[in-house]
């Protein structure tokens, strides 16, 4: 039943996402013509396709440097382009950091039972975010989250990295 609702919730979720960041025909239409790798997709694939990229639009920032401007075309077809590699499953998958990091320090100190993990994780990762965001509010010059969140998951990755080599 838990799992019902939690999936009724995110497709909700995703839905007023969807409309919310909406990508117009037109826009879609010439993103389309001038990657034409995009292209190449069957109708529910295309469909799921830019279904991904708005909801990529709506859950990520971006920003740009050296003086290139950020306008609706460019921001589409970067989500677009970043969408492809996970359309079969999902833009959770990049919703990543928290996702992995939480988890993972909590199975060193509380053991793999997931029964306890799950609870703990989800406590976790929202105190990871609100820690991460306190910095964010009061520093000056506008830090973001994903820069806090990055400076502890590099480290943490070094770290995991150097203890269990690949």
């Amino acid at each position: 039943m838990l799992g019902k609702l939690w999936r009724g919730w995110r497709s909700a979720r995703d839905e007023a996402a969807v409309r919310r960041r909406a990508i117009p025909d037109d826009l879609w239409k010439r993103t389309l013509v001038r990657y034409p790798f995009l292209q190449r997709r069957d109708a529910d694939a295309a469909a799921e396709l830019r279904r991904l990229t708005s909801l990529f639009l709506d859950r990520k920032e971006f920003d740009c440097t050296g003086g290139l401007r950020l306008t609706d075309a460019l921001a589409v077809s970067i989500a677009a382009q970043a969408a492809l590699p996970v359309l079969r499953q999902g833009i959770e998958r990049y919703d990543g950091f928290v996702g992995l990091v939480v988890p993972h320090l909590l199975r060193l100190a509380f053991g793999p039972d997931h029964r306890r993990l799950l609870p703990l994780s989800m406590l976790g990762g929202a105190a990871l975010v609100l820690l991460c965001d306190l910095p964010t509010r009061f520093l000056p010059g506008g830090i973001r989250l994903g820069v806090m969140t990055a400076l502890l998951g590099g480290p943490f990755l070094l770290w995991m990295l150097r203890r269990n080599p690949c």
